[in-house]
């Protein structure tokens, strides 16, 4: 073996026990992360709430991995509509802690489609992501039937309320946007005045300079 050949694979060698080493230490900083992740998260849970999130290891609700219907196969464990915001976050944290980016992402978007077929079912007219919510437009009539079939669907509704929404809405600039808030404002501070709609379309740097104002 020429001294070259010998150089080469000391390097090979020593790239992969370094290599090596680093995904040892990556794995170790995952389970602390998720370590953490469900101990902080197993404390924010009530007594009940934490007999029904948590089995022994040897428990076989350990395997019932599926996506059958719970009216079918009734699944024990502690349900996301059954906790409060806090808590909500802190199993998101305990979930992303186990999934890659894209797997987290993935989930929480099989999540909000859930939802919007929930929503459908329940009537919605129309359905809009949000960042951290889900809005479901339906006719006035219908607002309260739609609302408690959301509820028995297990959808918390944060608010729930009659409005006008324009079927076509006006683009404005910024100085005719500027005008129409301030009149907008004028008329809602109005004593016979309860609520006042408008079917223009603000530009976001209108809306910023009127609230900075």
């Amino acid at each position: 073996m020429s001294r070259l050949t010998a150089l080469r694979l000391a390097v090979a060698a020593t790239l992969v026990t370094a290599c090596t080493g680093a995904a040892i230490i990556a794995s170790q900083k995952s389970a602390a992360t998720m370590q953490k992740a469900a101990t902080q998260f197993l404390d924010s849970l009530s007594a009940d709430q934490k007999a029904r999130a948590s089995f022994p290891f040897e428990s076989e609700e350990r395997l019932r991995w599926h996506f059958i219907p719970n009216e079918m196969f009734p699944r024990k464990g502690l349900m996301i509509k059954d906790m409060n915001e806090a808590q909500r976050r802190l199993a998101h944290d305990l979930l992303r802690s186990g999934l890659s980016a894209r797997g987290y992402l993935k989930v929480t978007s099989i999540i909000e489609l859930e939802d919007i077929l929930k929503a459908i079912d329940a009537g919605a007219d129309d359905v809009k992501i949000e960042s951290e919510f889900i809005e479901v437009y339906t006719a006035p009539t219908e607002l309260d039937i739609v609302r408690k079939q959301l509820d028995a669907a297990g959808l918390k509704i944060t608010s729930a309320e009659l409005f006008m929404l324009p079927k076509q809405s006006t683009p404005l600039d910024d100085k005719t946007a500027l005008q129409a808030l301030r009149l907008l404002d004028q008329i809602e501070d109005l004593d016979d005045v309860q609520k006042v709609y408008s079917n223009g379309d603000f530009p976001e740097s209108a809306l910023m300079e009127y609230a900075s104002a």
